[in-house]
């Protein structure tokens, strides 16, 4: 007779509550690493998982490029360490271990694990100084590591995080996280305080996607996003992220040949200079719902079961 929706501390207690029996329809927390978790208390939580398609790339890695630190902006301004850091990252293994085998390898970045290739570029910035740990000093002979700031958004996030520092690490790149509360991490970024992360992404599944995630704002250049949004604010972005963001924005208020010719082209720029960094591609989306509500979607993207909920009812 009612709907319920309970507000929990993270997305770990939304696990809880469905091994619990206590939840009869999951979607946004439901994530393909906690699959075993799930099928393993189905009976006792009289639940059911569909597997459907998942409308994001669920656990991309963005570098802020305008983090107020010269030494940092010389290393990770410079496109070839970005694209080392995307060749360092030892795909299969997360979709094994992370992903259960499900998920694909991107084609929306230069995806191919090889940890020689990103070595060759590390070298070729001039990161070829070692301190006492071994991790590469920066071409300035500064100390360098990529700190990663992430929220438990979504149970996949923190174990992806960690596969992919020691990654970073096996080519010498010094490397860690640190995992804090949503809102704070807004707040770091706001400030400007946050050089990395790991999130989710639209724009990879849906071209208007774009619209939320195709751009600086995302987590790879703060004070451009302040900038785009009023010129007396913020930093006055490179050429190569305005062209970027004027095909973006054209891509979104064109249609026909004129729309496709604009996604193509951010989209190949977006493969040239890796802004942001996807790790897994395809992934599908686990659907948690009570083993008697009926008329649930069995294909397409998962999400559009929240907003066809009229559809189900009970077979009581």
């Amino acid at each position: 007779d009612g709907l319920f929706s309970a507000v929990v501390a993270d997305v770990e207690m939304s696990q809880l509550m469905v091994i619990a029996g206590e939840v009869d329809f999951l979607r946004e927390d439901a994530t393909i690493d906690n699959l075993a978790l799930y099928a393993e208390n189905a009976d006792k939580a009289n639940i059911r998982v569909q597997l459907l398609k998942m409308h994001v790339t669920p656990t991309d890695v963005c570098i802020n490029q305008t983090y107020d630190d010269p030494t940092w902006r010389l290393v990770v301004q410079d496109k070839r360490f970005r694209k080392a850091l995307s060749h360092a990252t030892d795909r299969p293994t997360i979709i094994d271990a992370v992903y259960y085998g499900y998920g694909e390898m991107p084609v929306h970045v230069p995806s191919e694990y090889d940890p020689g290739l990103a070595n060759d570029l590390l070298d070729e910035i001039g990161m070829t100084e070692r301190d006492a740990d071994g991790f590469r000093l920066a071409p300035d002979g500064n100390p360098f590591e990529v700190e990663f700031l992430v929220s438990q958004d979504a149970s996949d996030i923190v174990p992806v995080t960690e596969l992919i520092v020691e990654n970073y690490k096996e080519v010498g790149v010094n490397a860690s996280f640190e995992v804090v509360e949503g809102a704070l991490n807004g707040e770091r970024w706001n400030a400007n305080l946050r050089k990395a992360r790991v999130l989710w992404n639209h724009w990879p599944e849906l071209w208007w996607g774009a619209l939320w995630d195709a751009n600086p704002g995302r987590g790879w250049g703060r004070l451009w996003q302040m900038w785009f949004a009023d010129p007396d604010t913020g930093e006055e972005p490179p050429e190569d992220v305005k062209e970027f963001m004027r095909h973006r924005n054209q891509s979104i208020v064109v249609d026909g040949a004129a729309r496709e010719a604009e996604i193509a082209a951010w989209k190949e720029m977006m493969y040239e200079n890796l802004y942001t960094i996807v790790t897994v591609e395809r992934v599908p989306y686990p659907l948690i719902v009570n083993k008697d509500l009926r008329n649930v979607p069995t294909d397409g993207f998962a999400i559009a079961a929240n907003f066809a909920m009229e559809q189900m009812y009970y077979d009581l």
